[in-house]
């Protein structure tokens, strides 16, 4: 019995819509076995907006999703796009946040005082130092 299998799809266009990224989707990979809309996963950009430049496309059987890798993997379409189709690995789980220490890359942005932590998005750190642009240390 064959088990469905998901795809990680590189190398779209930024500038694609979700409606547009969809329909390439489906009209690349439609061949190589039934998908439908609810079979791909479009991951918005949430830094810049748009779209980033990869999806996932989930097959019924692991013979469709190898049909569509020998297939499609490292070919050029008739719009220019360069394909890279894999199986998709396991999310890893990267416990959701940064690996700095003190404010994170959401962390205060001291360019005028300085503090303990903080970080203008470059991790911070004990007195600060790393971006403190405009202050001294306040301790």
């Amino acid at each position: 019995m064959s088990t469905q299998t998901k795809l990680f799809v590189h190398g779209f266009s930024f500038d694609d819509s979700e409606q547009d990224r969809i329909n390439i989707i489906l009209e690349l990979f439609s061949p190589f076995g039934e998908i439908t809309e609810e079979d791909i996963t479009i991951i918005p950009n949430r830094e810049y907006g748009g779209l980033k430049n990869f999806s996932f496309v989930t097959y019924k059987t692991k013979e469709e999703a190898d049909a569509a890798i020998d297939a499609l993997d490292g070919k050029t379409t008739e719009s220019g796009l360069q394909l890279s189709v894999n199986v998709a690995r396991p999310r890893e789980d990267n416990g959701g946040g940064g690996k700095s220490f003190g404010g994170g890359n959401r962390g205060g942005g001291n360019r005028g005082g300085g503090s303990y932590g903080g970080g203008n998005n470059r991790g911070g750190g004990f007195d600060n130092r790393r971006d403190n642009r405009g202050g001294s240390s306040s301790w």
